[in-house]
């Protein structure tokens, strides 16, 4: 029977996604996704390997309808459910199972064990539940275990592959390839993206799905025209390397020096957060704020204070390395202009003087002279502002975007 179309079915695929932790505050392009995905009519289940609690969740969790099963759960109850579900398993597909399991315990370690553990429950949670497709976000842990279930059960899977997961030096490109090889098709966010993973993996399918967001919860304020001595720049992201943030402070350095007045909130947590206190402090900042970790509802307030937005990614020296930042999404749909760096995927939404301005990564003069280029020319900075939200609205709106990815799972799917 040939898989039928998502126009052709009464409702959208019934489809488990596999990820590493759920929820995540700096991980809403997921979130949206998911969210997206069912408004079209899919049917989402999630299976994280752990909640990672952290102390603030976006209000839009509570809107998801999909269940969510914590497959790395410990305790009595956990035990046993991890046993009743391998039974299961096993039940279902003997040899493939024996297969699997003697490949963990050769390869020894506590990590392979978890993943053929995780793969064993949600293989027979699909099989009961009659899912009819499994997609992975990440390349790493959670695709491993995306595969291992789509073995046990003979449903297909996908992945979608974003930036640690394809950027670290250490990522071992040989078995990366080949699990790409391996999947019904790779979802790439960008056109970048496409061509990195075409250049590890030739033979795999790899579709362009851009990451979305919900612009009704993003609406167009537009630039806002502050007094010329008051710039209200804002960062927001993870405190790590990759985001650039210390260049953006050593700018703010000399934007204080040329006698600029300006405030900067920096949001985001992070393990670099008490370096960045420190070169804060030692460059006698007292105009930069690093606010924390804040939620959609909290950074769409931020929006409309702020005039600027920074985004100074970098290459780390792991080479880790963002993929498309969703704040700078979320920015250009509220109207608010757009410094950024030439990074991965940015250029395909900061065109330079069109949608905003691209400058050299770790150039912290350069950061300066366009954020001051920006909040001085009124006119460039509605014109770039205009054009940023026409982009969005046109390329990462999450319903049209979640509406292609189903149509992709029902294109391959185990359909009844």
């Amino acid at each position: 029977m040939e898989p039928r179309s998502l126009s052709e079915r009464d409702v959208g695929p019934r489809v488990a996604y596999v990820l590493k932790r759920y929820p995540r505050l700096s991980e809403t392009f997921i979130l949206n996704e998911i969210l997206g995905l069912e408004r079209t009519g899919a049917e989402v289940r999630i299976f994280a390997a752990d909640n990672p609690r952290e102390p603030a969740v976006h209000e839009a969790v509570s809107r998801v309808a999909a269940p969510v099963a914590y497959t790395g759960s410990s305790g009595d109850g956990a035990l046993r459910e991890l046993l009743f579900r391998h039974r299961e398993a096993a039940l279902a597909s003997p040899v493939l199972y024996d297969e699997l399991l003697a490949r963990a315990r050769a390869r020894g370690s506590d990590a392979e064990f978890s993943e053929f553990a995780q793969a064993g429950w949600i293989a027979s949670a699909v099989l009961q539940e009659s899912i009819e497709h499994i997609h992975a976000h990440f390349a790493t842990s959670a695709a491993r275990i995306a595969r291992q279930a789509s073995r046990l059960s003979g449903v297909p899977f996908s992945v979608t592959a974003h930036a640690k997961d394809l950027f670290l030096h250490s990522v071992d490109r040989s078995a990366l390839s080949e699990l790409l090889e391996r999947s019904a098709f790779v979802v790439a966010i960008s056109e970048f993206h496409r061509r990195f993973l075409l250049s590890l993996s030739p033979r795999a399918r790899v579709e362009v799905v851009r990451n979305g967001i919900d612009l009704s919860r993003f609406p167009w304020i537009g630039p806002r025209t502050p007094d010329r001595d008051s710039m209200r720049i804002l960062g927001a992201g993870r405190l790590v390397e990759k985001k650039g943030f210390d260049d953006l402070i050593r700018a703010c350095s000399l934007l204080r020096d040329r006698g600029v007045t300006f405030e900067c909130r920096i949001v985001g947590e992070g393990d670099q957060r008490p370096a960045l206190e420190a070169l804060i402090l030692s460059l006698g900042l007292h105009d930069v704020h690093l606010e924390g970790a804040r939620t959609q509802e909290e950074l769409g307030a931020l929006f409309a204070w702020a005039s600027l937005l920074a985004a100074p990614c970098v290459t780390a020296s792991s080479g880790d390395r963002d993929g498309l930042p969703t704040v700078i999404l979320e920015a250009m749909a509220a109207g608010v202009p757009v410094v950024a760096t030439p990074v991965t995927a940015i250029p395909e939404v900061v065109h330079p003087g069109e949608t905003g301005l691209l400058v050299a990564e770790r150039s912290p003069g350069s950061i300066a002279d366009s954020l001051v280029r920006l909040h001085c020319d009124r006119d460039l900075a509605s014109h770039v502002a205009s054009a940023a939200r026409r982009l969005v609205e046109e390329r990462h709106d999450a319903t049209r975007n979640s509406a292609r990815l189903a149509g992709l799972f029902a294109g391959v799917c185990r359909c009844a």
